[in-house]
């Protein structure tokens, strides 16, 4: 009981208001008015962790707003574009491909409040099932062999 009554209170705690309360709201504000070049960004590496950490504005969390720090509009509708469009290939077939594209639907979302491509254990599997999308002769593969979920 006190277990049950535990875990359903952790529930009601989580929350997008309180993810986004204190200095998470922060990081974002002073990053986004700290932006000087909108178009082309401040140069990867410039905003995220490690730049807090010696003093520099940045976000540890919010991977899209540290991207559009970084690279600029083009550089983060460059990775939107190619994100959407992989998306798309991999829900055309997702039959074959729900794996790789759940790995990579899982990652874009979680992108939203956190900073999961600074991690090798994200970046690694995010880019394997991008290219496993986009590989034809892969795909091909499983459908001559019917190898589907």
């Amino acid at each position: 009981n006190l277990f049950v009554a535990m875990v359903t209170s952790r529930f009601e705690e989580m929350t997008l208001g309180k993810a986004m309360e204190g200095s998470r709201t922060i990081q974002i504000q002073n990053v986004i008015s700290a932006i000087d070049n909108v178009i082309l960004g401040k140069g990867i590496g410039s905003g995220g962790g490690e730049a807090r950490r010696i003093g520099l504005v940045g976000a540890t969390d919010a991977n899209y707003i540290k991207m559009l720090y970084e690279q600029g509009l083009f550089g983060l509708s460059i990775f939107i574009l190619i994100g959407v469009i992989t998306l798309f290939k991999g829900f055309k077939n997702i039959r074959y491909l729900f794996v790789e594209t759940m790995a990579v639907f899982g990652i874009l979302f979680s992108m939203l409040g956190a900073d999961p491509l600074t991690y090798f254990f994200y970046i690694l599997p995010f880019w394997y099932c991008m290219g496993r999308i986009w590989n034809k002769n892969y795909l091909l593969t499983l459908k001559m062999n019917n190898i589907h979920v």
